[in-house]
């Protein structure tokens, strides 16, 4: 016989986190975002529109190509993040 709170446990069990999906997703957004926008094509930088940091001028860029590591460094955070998330679930289970 099956109590209650062990079919809870089990419908627990069969759902997957959403949160590493969402978190991965946005670390991977990011990384396309800067690597290929940012970096390859240069079609923005993370502060062009900001008074101060023009993409006109040496310094400018200098300030941008900073914002822009910065932004890549969050990415990569998030990604070790979902990661770390995604791995939690199977460690416990098993």
């Amino acid at each position: 016989m099956v109590t209650e709170a062990q079919a809870g446990a089990r419908t627990e069990a069969r759902e997957a986190p959403k949160a590493p999906g969402w978190v991965l997703g946005l670390g991977l957004g990011g990384f396309v975002d800067g690597i290929v926008l940012h970096q390859i094509l240069q079609w923005h930088h993370m502060l062009t529109g900001m008074r101060g940091s023009p993409a006109i001028t040496v310094a400018g860029l200098e300030t941008n190509t900073l914002a822009d590591v910065a932004f890549l460094v969050l990415g990569a955070l998030l990604v070790a993040g979902g990661l770390a998330l995604a791995r939690r679930p199977r460690a416990r289970a098993g």
